[in-house]
């Protein structure tokens, strides 16, 4: 099976971590800083592969609900995430 790697035209000639580039994507670490925040809720920053950004996040867990938001500047968006109970 042939890894992935991260695509190097959309790395910016500037970006800091270029010599980050060509880390194969399975096993890279995406979720870093979390700290609880209360019952339930997480803060930290998740890592986009895709342009090599990191973004701060918010993270609720409601039931099976995991929620991810997140903000740039006052545009925000969010996802959740269902836990898989199987069949």
């Amino acid at each position: 099976m042939q890894q992935r790697r991260l695509p190097a035209a959309r790395w910016a000639e500037d970006q800091p971590a270029l010599a980050l580039r060509n880390r194969p994507i399975v096993g890279l670490q995406i979720f870093e800083g979390w700290k609880e925040v209360g019952a339930n809720k997480w803060k930290g920053s998740v890592y986009d592969p895709e342009d090599g950004t990191s973004y701060d996040i918010d993270i609720t867990l409601a039931g099976n609900d995991l929620t991810l938001k997140g903000c740039i500047a006052f545009l925000c968006d969010s996802d959740t995430w269902t836990r898989y109970r199987g069949q």
